[in-house]
């Protein structure tokens, strides 16, 4: 039997070939098992990557061993294969041989495969709906037998539980795929494709709530005078200040906060970016105006210095606060929980409801309606570049300024103005 080992790459280069084929099998895995890679050396000292796959009772060979060039696989490449593989096998489909998908099934697990891992930063949420909207209700359909009436039928079910934005999301992602299964010649048309929002009476609600000059003293000092956690209060008051994504704020480390030049700075790895963007993205430097940096300087004081995260929780299983921790605290303004054996409290806020995402949009609007500045000013608050306002490729390719002086002139004249009204 295969003996087990960690597979690292240096250990797995100072493997020495013997008189006779030998394997390992590399531990550890979802189970007891290992993960089921192993490493074939041959006397010749060539080391071949296999899976034995025991649903189809064989064994594959994943690619040679190397650095990544003249046809070898790295170890990070060979999982990549794995999971390909076993993906593959799930979906009924032969790994070894090229086959056409025939079924939905098949059809969203290439799609998967090919278009949404290999580009998406993020590719659980579009997986979520191909597994849980998609194939319970045509995976088994063949893909010459798809029509639009089964496309649609799919769609107005989501709809008619009143899960409208969810329904909007299911027909976007069902016309990609078949889009998908179009352009690579495995279908002749897409019968999804004139199927619409709009005709399927899908109402997304898109959102356009911000905050007024009356509101905006009322929900700060309701955050001020509510009882949640000290990084929750100080992040909402951030993306208040700041204008940045909710994951972006909570996605900052230490290393990346400057407070002598009163600036964060949100890497492309944390920015909302395709993965293909954020190849040539760089990083966004944001400044802080000095309530801001109070903010970030008194959130300094209370984390230990062994801990990187900005927004530390010991509470959580990597250590930083999350995205719904600022989520139910805005909830909590709206609907106070009861606490055991009192009634429940009345609400701080009776104005409509917002989110913790309202902050961008309300720094945006004042920005340039109440304060003065130009357009432009406010879009770049908000990390948008300058090719996607334009709508100009050129723009982006010439003018590579970050325009930092006049970000953080609006941003401190939003910070003294926010002083103002709240009296």
């Amino acid at each position: 039997m295969a003996r087990k080992m960690a597979f690292i790459t240096r250990s797995l280069l100072a493997l020495k070939p013997g008189a006779e084929v030998y394997e390992v099998r590399e531990a550890g895995g979802e189970d007891s098992r290992g993960s089921g890679l192993r490493l074939r050396v041959h006397p010749s000292g060539t080391k071949a990557f296999r899976w034995p796959c025991r649903s189809l009772n064989r064994v594959f060979t994943l690619g040679t061993f190397g650095d990544g060039s003249q046809g070898t696989i790295t170890l990070a490449e060979a999982h990549r294969r794995l999971d390909q593989y076993r993906a593959r096998v799930k979906a009924g489909i032969d790994p070894a041989v090229e086959e056409r998908p025939r079924t939905v099934k098949q059809l969203c697990a290439l799609f998967y495969e090919e278009e949404i891992a290999k580009h998406r930063k993020r590719p659980e949420d579009a997986k979520w709906v191909l597994d849980n909207q998609i194939v319970p209700v045509l995976g088994n359909v063949p893909l010459a037998a798809l029509d639009t009436l089964a496309c649609r039928r799919l769609v107005t079910k989501i709809r008619d539980r009143g899960q409208h934005r969810s329904a909007a999301v299911a027909l976007t992602a069902l016309k990609r795929l078949l889009r998908f299964g179009v352009t690579n010649g495995l279908m002749e048309r897409s019968p999804a494709e004139y199927l619409t929002a709009k005709e399927l009476k899908i109402h997304e609600g898109r959102r356009d709530r911000f905050l007024s000059v009356e509101e905006i003293p009322l929900v700060l000092r309701a955050v001020d005078a509510s009882t949640m956690e000290e990084p929750v209060k100080r992040g909402l008051w951030l993306l208040a200040l700041t204008g940045l994504r909710t994951n972006e704020l909570l996605s900052l480390e230490w290393r990346d906060v400057d407070l002598d030049a009163a600036t964060v700075t949100v890497r492309p790895e944390n920015q909302k970016l395709t993965l293909l963007a954020a190849q040539d993205a760089k990083d966004y430097v944001v400044p802080l105006s000095p309530p801001a940096l109070e903010h970030v300087k008194a959130l300094r004081e209370r984390t230990p210095k062994n801990v990187k995260w900005v927004f530390y929780s010991c509470r959580s299983e990597d250590g930083r606060l999350s995205g719904k921790s600022l989520a139910r605290g805005m909830i909590r303004l709206w609907r106070p929980e009861r606490e055991p054996g009192k009634e429940k409290p009345a609400p701080a806020l009776t104005i409509p409801r917002a989110t913790p995402h309202d902050f961008r949009r309300t720094l945006a609007t004042h920005v340039s309606e109440t304060l003065g500045f130009p357009p432009h000013v406010g879009q770049l608050l908000l990390g948008h570049s300058l090719n996607a306002m334009l709508g100009s490729a050129v723009a982006a390719t010439y003018d590579r300024s970050s325009r930092l002086d006049e970000r953080r002139a609006a941003l401190e004249a939003y910070a003294a103005w926010i002083d103002k009204i709240m009296g």
